[in-house]
């Protein structure tokens, strides 16, 4: 079991990932409509269950998100008990608390996500760093097989003539 999602590939199946502030947030709206506890986990639950369907996959490919894969037992159990958290949390803090709460979570999400986005694009980026280097160590094996692959074309252009 991930504890935190490291890269993109690991959201899905961690404990904690960039969505679980974006999951607490909606226990505290979901508190703010006067929803109580019951019907707050049913629909956290029910959440999971459309979102881990194959409705969901389409749903998320509609919004952009090709690489969505089925969350993990853990990461779905998460999900809703971050759900639970806001809903919490929001019974016990006043207004002002609550509405600050709000965007310091979203930030939470855009941070988050940026880092796992940095890292992938680290990653790309040294691969192809790699395969360059390669490519420059091997540059005088490059240029005899360039001369080699040259001069057997010339012979079978000229044995034409």
């Amino acid at each position: 079991m991930k504890f935190l999602a490291k890269n993109r590939y690991e959201i899905d199946n961690a404990l904690i990932d960039s969505w679980s502030g974006i999951h607490f947030i909606s226990g505290i709206l979901i508190r703010l409509l006067g929803i109580n506890q019951t019907y707050m986990t049913c629909l956290a639950v029910l959440w999971e269950i459309f979102e881990n369907s194959t409705l969901g996959r389409v749903y998320w490919k509609l919004l952009g998100e090709f690489d969505y894969k089925y969350d993990s037992l853990v990461n779905i159990s998460s999900d809703i008990l971050f759900v639970h958290g806001g809903w919490y949390i929001r019974n016990h803090m006043n207004k002002r608390q609550y509405i600050l709460l709000i965007p310091v979570c979203f930030g939470y999400f855009y941070a988050y996500e940026t880092y796992l986005w940095n890292v992938e694009i680290a990653s790309i980026v040294s691969n192809y760093i790699s395969k360059y280097s390669t490519c420059i160590n091997r540059k005088e094996s490059l240029l005899d097989t360039s001369t080699l692959l040259t001069s057997l074309f010339e012979n079978i252009i000229n044995s034409d003539e």
